[in-house]
């Protein structure tokens, strides 16, 4: 799926996302990112989840994410978690990736580069 990522633009990057309904009631969402010279943000990021289903509400379904720093081969890590936008979730629902309750943004949880890369994976409740 394509997801429409908030608040970033992917420029000359690359970007990858898939799904599998993994049981009759679940969803296994996962992406990435590699960032571009021309990549940017303009605030904390949101990615939005697959259309077609509708999840429950629940924000405490936890996700995670990393990130590989390019300029020094170390990762980060940290927890995304799902936002419903509605009472019946579907479209306008997304996976919002954090660290300690911080946003991902340009310069947290690093200060993001060409080569850079951020990976998430969260699986998603049926209704």
């Amino acid at each position: 799926y394509s997801p429409t990522i908030s608040s970033f633009t992917l420029g000359d990057g690359v970007t990858n996302s898939y799904y599998k309904q993994t049981a009759e009631d679940m969803v296994h969402v996962r992406g990435w990112i590699k960032f571009g010279s021309t990549s940017s943000f303009s605030a904390n990021i949101t990615i939005t989840v697959p259309g077609g289903f509708t999840y429950l509400p629940n924000e405490w379904m936890v996700g995670s994410f990393a990130i590989r720093d390019s300029n020094t081969g170390n990762r980060s890590t940290g927890s995304c978690v799902f936002s419903t936008a509605a009472v019946t979730a579907g479209t306008g629902s997304t996976i919002i990736p954090h660290v300690n309750s911080q946003g991902i943004n340009a310069t947290t949880p690093i200060t993001f580069a060409t080569d850079d890369v951020l990976t998430w994976s969260i699986f998603l409740q049926l209704a």
